[in-house]
């Protein structure tokens, strides 16, 4: 499980991916062997899902009434669309859930771009 703290109208909020999520995506007909496929036929609808639901996961209560999609939108707008630097890593630390590349601590943000080595 994957996850990641987002500011959602001026609260954190926690985004957790992992197989609840992807139980969700299949439920609403989405194929996990077309998820690249489906981001690009409507990059806007399936982020916004996407974010929904992984905000829902990391509720307490995992309660679909606790957020509204719409509003990831707005979201996604403030945050420079879907290539903005926000939205790429949230994306980013998606597929990581997906391939099974776990952080190595409960909590860490997957999303997040290693600092290089040094060289010597």
């Amino acid at each position: 499980m994957n996850r990641t703290t987002i500011t959602f109208k001026k609260e954190k909020v926690t985004l957790v991916f992992g197989t609840w999520v992807m139980g969700q995506l299949l439920k609403r007909g989405y194929k996990l062997t077309e998820i690249q496929e489906e981001i690009q036929k409507n990059p806007f609808e399936f982020l916004t899902l996407l974010f929904y639901l992984a905000a829902v996961n990391g509720h307490q209560d995992k309660d679909l009434s606790a957020f509204n999609q719409d509003d990831f939108y707005d979201w996604l707008d403030y945050n420079g669309g879907i290539a903005g630097e926000e939205v790429t890593r949230i994306t980013n630390v998606f597929f990581v859930s997906i391939v099974g590349d776990n952080p190595k601590k409960e909590g860490e943000d997957t999303g997040k771009k290693p600092k290089p080595a040094k060289r010597l």
